[in-house]
């Protein structure tokens, strides 16, 4: 069943080959995972959750419930307190649950595991699994991207897929500043109409390390950017907070990667999270 909901940006690839896979790939539409530490590569820097006394959880108290929340990452979880949006066709007691079982069931997203308040729950694009697909399948492969259904029309890409495609060497052609929500590259090959590549596993590791290197330069750079004739006053403490961060793991190379998607967890328009850090004069 093909995704057509919020977010949906479904990733194609021309194929040009004459030998071996000559088949076109697609439609590969965002698909939701569950990141766990259950089998993390050691060679990546751990991901973040709140602690299980944040407030950052009370959004995310399931209406009614005890103490029922819904896991961190997911699109919506923020509004578990809130009562679903009628008319309510599903068997939701609230507005996070309605909203994700209504992506499954209505607009037809795949979702890869089921997480639990342990695990992050993150989601790839269409895009960026085509990028990682033209690449497998080799130079003659054109990777390309167009939105499905009504509910999303920009013909732009978000800030976390135009880092992956400036790194991968597939710069956008445009870029906006709405949401990127839990946003995260894949960490395996990932291939539900079809199988992979011998050299998929490759691939991966290859554009992911690209992609984190990226994000170093840019972190780094936006670090010096900010300085406090830039920044907001109440976000000075939280620049220099990861400014030592990243200089405590200076020889981790995914740590300002992991950054950046421990940041996108927390959703919010890039156009709002700019208007916040940068100073009014």
């Amino acid at each position: 069943m093909q995704y057509t909901g919020r977010g949906a940006y479904t990733g194609f690839v021309d194929n040009y080959n004459t030998e071996g896979n000559t088949d076109p790939v697609g439609p590969r539409p965002t698909a939701r995972f569950v990141i766990s530490d259950t089998g993390r590569n050691p060679n990546v820097h751990p991901r973040w959750l709140p602690s299980q006394t944040s407030t950052l959880w009370d959004p995310r108290k399931r209406k009614g419930a005890i103490d029922s929340y819904v896991p961190w990452g997911m699109i919506m979880g923020d509004a578990a307190g809130k009562d679903p949006a009628q008319p309510n066709t599903t068997t939701a007691t609230n507005l996070a649950d309605q909203t994700t079982i209504e992506m499954r069931e209505k607009f037809g997203m795949l979702f890869n595991g089921e997480p639990t308040v342990a695990d992050l729950t993150a989601y790839t694009h269409g895009m960026i699994q085509a990028i990682y697909k033209a690449y497998s399948l080799g130079p003659s492969c054109t990777p390309y991207e167009i939105a499905v259904g009504s509910q999303t029309k920009k013909m732009a890409a978000c800030l976390p897929c135009t880092l992956f495609m400036v790194a991968a060497g597939y710069p956008p052609t445009s870029t906006h500043l709405g949401r990127g929500e839990s946003w995260a590259p894949l960490h395996e090959p990932y291939n539900p109409d079809g199988n992979a590549e011998p050299n998929e596993p490759g691939v991966i590791r290859d554009l992911n390390n690209s992609w984190y290197a990226q994000c170093n330069e840019f972190v780094t750079l936006g670090l010096k950017i900010l300085d406090d004739d830039h920044i907001a006053d109440d976000h000075r403490t939280g620049r220099d907070a990861v400014r030592d961060y990243m200089d405590a793991n200076s020889d981790d190379e995914t740590v300002a990667g992991t950054l950046v998607l421990d940041a996108v967890t927390l959703h919010s328009s890039e156009t709002d999270r700019i208007n916040r850090t940068l100073r009014r004069r």
